[in-house]
């Protein structure tokens, strides 16, 4: 039983640790894109990232990233979906 669990442990650490560079790797691709004016991937790829780093707990991380998001819609055209991301992100930062 014990072996059971320090492989499960070990592989919930794992999956930990490759998201963080993955989430990094995300929002670097997510600004590449953003500066070249591909505003539509670069939103894609901020609200990916904002994803990984909510599943992991980072909610300051994910909330930048949903702000980020929000700010390649609106250059994108898509008011609206500029405003739902940024919606609620002000509580994060806030506390």
């Amino acid at each position: 039983m014990g072996d059971e669990r320090a492989a499960k442990n070990h592989r919930a650490l794992k999956r930990v640790f490759m998201t963080i560079p993955d989430s990094k790797a995300l929002a670097k691709n997510a600004a590449q894109y953003y500066q070249e004016g591909n505003f539509e991937n670069a939103a894609r790829l901020f609200g990916e990232a904002a994803a990984v780093f909510q599943s992991m707990g980072n909610t300051l991380d994910a909330a930048e990233m949903k702000n980020n998001q929000s700010v390649a819609l609106l250059q994108a055209g898509d008011a609206g979906g500029s405003y739902n991301c940024a919606h609620g992100t002000a509580v994060t930062f806030s506390s």
